[in-house]
Order: C-alpha cells, then structure tokens, then sequence
C-alpha cells in the first residue's frame, strides 16, 4: 500500500536508539543517555520573552511563506557581514528548522535518478531525503586521514553524468571534526568547475573549539556564489531544537524555487517562532560562548577518558558536541558488529550511543555530550564496567 519511496526510506536510527532509551526510562531503569544531538541548556529567556510579547502583539496569524522580511533582513544583515558579500532578504528564506531546508531543496531540484554526492559517515537525513526526492544518494567513504572529509580525488571516483549535488557538513556529524580551509576551498573549485550544486550544511558553525575555525565557502571563493546554498538552524547555538526554525542562503532562483515547495507543504514556520528566532539573533555573543565553551570542556574531558582504554580509539572532537570512536577492537572481542554493540550496551550496561552503521560507516559508535556532566560520568563508569566484565581491551 505504501508509496515506493517510502519503501526505500527508514526511521532515522538516531531517533530510534533515544526512543529505546526513553522506553527503559519509562520502565524505571537509569539510562544514560548519549545518543541525541539536542543542547540540554534551556533556551535563553529573551528569546522566551520575544515569543510571549509576539502572541501578546498579535503575531499569530500567516506569515509570508519564505518568512518574517524582519526575519530576512536581519538574516541578511548577518551573513553580509559574516561572509564579506552582500546578502539581500531576497536570497534567505526561514525554514521549520535546517532539515526542511534541505527537503526543500532536494524537493526543489533533484529529478528521478539524480545522484547527490554523500561523503560518509553522514547524518542519518541526508541520505533519506534524497530518496524522497526520487535522487539516489552515492556513498563517498572518506578516511580518518582526511578528518573523515572527501578529497577531490574521492569525489572524481564517485562522480557520473548523472551527479546533480555534492553536501558537504562542517562542523561535521557525526565525527566533530571541521573541515580546513584549503580542503573546503578545493572542493568548492572542483564543485564550481563541474557545475555541481554545493549542499553546505553549517548546523554547527558557531560551535568551533579553538584553534579550529569554520569557514564557508564564499568566504574562501567569492565567484562560487551561483553554485552554493548554505543551511542553518536555530537549534544547535540557541538551545531552540523545539522551535523549529532553521534558515537557507543560496542564488534568489534558488530561494524562489524552495519557498514554492515551502508554501504547498508547511506554509511557513510557525509565526511565533519566527520572531523568536529573530530575538535570538540580539543575544549577547557571551552567552554563545558561554555554551561553546561547556561543550569544549565536556568534548575534551570525554576523549580523555575515551582514549585511556586501549581497546578505543576516539577522535578528538573540533566542533559540535560527539565523539565519534573506533570500536573495532570491541567488535573483534565480542564477534558482533556496531549495532550489536549498541544495543548490549543500552541492555546491559544502560548506556544509550548511536552506532555507526547509521552514519553509513560501520565500526564507531558516536557519543553526544550535549548533556549533564553528571550523565556523562555516569556513562563511562558504566562503560568501563561493560568492558572490565567482558574482558575487553
């Protein structure tokens, strides 16, 4: 009965685990969990604030399906300055977070049988909404040797006649890792080159840890901007994964295309959130890196752990908030593969991870620790435990 597309599209496996987790929850058992990419600080009060005094002004009603133009401008505004090339409202639209944004692209501009270039390990989401799109998702394995990003070599391995788009995402999930600025500018030369459209997907690009810096694209060349489209969220920097309100920058045809999708499918993002999210834009840069800074401090204090147990090989984290970690070993000892890891580990030990089968990269289990300092003592007391008890290295 269902539609083909959707037979070829599965339930996102990050979700999947946190819903296993949460279901041991609810029968009373203690799981630390370390599976979802969502902050666990609250959301600043003065975007709390603008959404009260929006409901209370009236701004309740439709909005413009691309959004708010105070929304758009100040977007603008923003990445005028950020990338040293002007920005007009024109070329932003405000999406119900970063994933819609790409939904709407794919929706957009792939035709039955396109192919996108997906470098892995990837996001579970990419991959899927390509599908639904009717494009076929082409698998790019990179290596740790190149922080788990593509070379121009990998790309010309992968890429056919039918290659429509290349997604790029740094700061990167699931490894942490940020992709440098020569890497970044040869991919983007060899995408311009081709005529490839340039997926950048930049959720993370305020949670960098020293000395490691993002970079987007126009920032290094300028000339690329025909070929680009830039995706953003609120979520990740301002704590507003509930909010749903992401936002695109990309060519006005571009932009036009995806708010005709937008305005057949969601409208727009809820009135309410739109001028919260643009409260968010007027939050003090201490409090950001305030955040930034926890997340540093919690990234490294987990690889130190991590990499004191031989039989574990974690990445030190750049950005974001994982720790992406080589447990092959593990599953040599055990004879099983990640996602059995996983799920013993969930079962047995009540530590909730993300295998990395799916990442579409096989032998990693990803940590986030977007959470408490207690929950992540907790966890690796209980981690140990598991490997002490199995005899594992």
């Amino acid at each position: 009965m269902l539609a083909k597309r959707l037979r070829r599209v599965q339930p996102a496996r990050t979700m999947e685990m946190n819903e296993r987790a949460q279901a041991l929850q609810r029968q009373g058992i203690s799981i630390w969990n370390l599976t979802a990419g969502e902050p666990d600080f609250p959301t600043p009060v003065p975007i709390q604030e603008a959404a009260l005094q929006a409901m209370r002004a009236g701004h309740t009603r439709y909005t413009a399906p691309a959004g708010i133009r105070e929304l758009r401008t100040a977007l603008a505004q923003r990445e005028t300055a950020r990338l040293g090339v002007e920005i007009r409202p024109s070329q932003v639209i405000v999406t119900s977070g970063g994933k819609q944004a790409l939904y709407n692209f794919f929706m957009a501009f792939l035709n039955p049988g396109d192919e996108v270039l997906i470098p892995t390990p990837c996001w579970v989401s990419f991959y899927e909404q390509v599908r639904l799109a009717d494009g076929v998702p082409v698998f790019v394995p990179t290596s740790p040797g190149h922080d788990f990003f593509p070379t121009v070599d990998d790309l010309n391995r992968y890429r056919t006649v039918r290659t429509r788009a290349l997604i790029l995402n740094t700061p990167h999930n699931p490894t942490g890792q940020v992709l440098r600025p020569e890497a970044l500018q040869a991919i983007v030369e060899w995408s311009v080159e081709r005529e490839i459209f340039l997926v950048f997907d930049e959720c993370y690009g305020d949670l960098t840890f020293p000395s490691h810096r993002h970079w987007h694209p126009l920032q290094l060349i300028p000339e690329a901007r025909p070929w680009v489209l830039s995706v953003h969220t609120f979520s990740k920097t301002f704590s507003m994964t509930g909010w749903r309100v992401g936002w695109a920058v990309g060519p006005e045809t571009w932009i036009a295309a995806m708010t005709t999708v937008q305005s057949h499918s969601t409208s727009h993002p809820t009135s309410i959130c739109q001028w919260a999210a643009l409260a968010a834009l007027q939050i003090p840069p201490d409090v950001v890196e305030s955040i930034r800074a926890t997340y540093e401090r919690r990234g490294r204090w987990l690889y130190d752990r991590l990499a004191r147990r031989p039989g574990l090989r974690p990445y030190m984290p750049r950005g974001a908030f994982y720790v992406w970690v080589d447990v092959q070993e593990w599953l040599q000892a055990l004879e099983t593969d990640d996602v059995g890891l996983a799920l013993r580990l969930l079962e047995e030990a009540h530590v909730a991870t993300v295998p990395g089968e799916a990442f579409q990269t096989s032998g990693y289990l990803r940590l986030s620790f977007a959470t408490s300092e207690a929950v992540l003592e907790n966890a690796l007391t209980a981690l140990i435990d598991f490997a002490d008890r199995h005899g594992l290295p």
